[in-house]
């Protein structure tokens, strides 16, 4: 990934600020607004605190809106935003849909908005205009794909397994599935006997779980769409009573990685989502102060 001069501002703020043991202020009465669906979530719980901490190493205030997946929400959040004065937005959508009123809405307000994760096909910043500074995600499909075939190896490449999908619609859970899905044709001894939304939360994906323990009581393996998925589906199974199958999960958690060391869960994979809302907030800051990123710059992937 390239950075620009401008683009490693982050970096360097926390890293000085840090050592100095203060806190550089570059711009007096800035407010960056960070729209995301919930706080109920180790991800999007990361993702505040480093959006919460780039605007103090920025020198600027911060605010959090959860959504709760409610696209109006979401989208009279930033209205009303907009309407007190702010005008820098780190945005992780609810769904590829709202994005292009959300980042036309900004735009057309003189605001500047980076968004995370969700986007339409083929639409980018240059369909909006300046205001929509940064489209970012991690290769979450080259992402996925590597972590289904760790799996498919460790059941020996044959086998019957269950996936348990995230959010319908949303963008992750399509380039997951896709990369799943590109896995599985790699491997003509892998049957995909159940898939079924888990809506990326441990509750609806424990029942959904317990249903597909009823309807395909032989299995081999879990694909859980993130690391939540995976760890409602390890508490259906522990409550059903039988053996714990291999099962894996994607965002990293802390939470899945100690189920990992206990033998639990059999593998997780970070997303980083301190860099996603950290790197988001700065972007969006930059442009909101002048600096005119490149094209390349402004639809990158973060990494993983």
């Amino acid at each position: 990934m390239k950075f620009s001069k401008k683009g490693i501002t982050f970096l360097a703020i926390l890293f000085l600020s840090g050592i100095l043991g203060s806190t550089f202020v570059y711009a007096e009465n800035q407010k960056v607004v960070s729209t995301f669906n919930t706080l109920n979530n180790e991800y999007f719980i990361s993702w505040d605190k480093a959006c919460r901490a780039s605007a103090e190493a920025l020198g600027i205030t911060y605010e959090p809106i959860t959504t709760q997946g409610d696209a109006n929400k979401e989208i009279s959040s930033i209205e009303s935003a907009l309407s007190s004065g702010v005008k820098i937005f780190a945005t992780a959508p609810i769904g590829a849909q709202s994005v292009p009123a959300i980042t036309k809405l900004v735009n057309d307000n003189d605001g500047f908005i980076s968004i995370t994760w969700d986007i339409p096909e083929w639409f980018t910043p240059l369909d909006v205009g300046d205001g929509f500074t940064t489209y970012l995600r991690p290769d979450i499909e080259k992402e996925s794909y590597e972590l289904a075939k760790l799996l498919f190896d460790y059941i020996e490449k044959k086998g019957r397994v269950i996936h348990i999908t995230g959010l319908p619609g949303t963008t992750g859970d399509m380039l997951v599935t896709a990369g799943v899905n590109r896995a599985l044709k790699e491997y003509p001894d892998i049957e995909l006997v159940g898939q079924l939304p888990g809506n990326y939360n441990r509750v609806d994906s424990q029942r959904v779980m317990e249903n597909l323990l009823t309807a395909y009581p032989e299995f081999d393996a879990v694909f859980g769409q993130n690391d939540s998925t995976a760890i409602g589906a390890l508490a259906a199974i522990e409550t059903s009573g039988r053996e714990i199958v291999p099962i894996v999960g994607l965002d990293g958690t802390k939470e899945a990685l100690d189920l990992i060391k206990m033998g639990k869960l059999f593998a997780t994979v970070s997303a980083f989502p301190e860099w996603q809302g950290g790197y988001g907030v700065v972007r969006a800051y930059d442009a909101a102060n002048g600096y005119n990123p490149s094209v390349a710059e402004r639809m990158m992937y973060t990494g993983y």
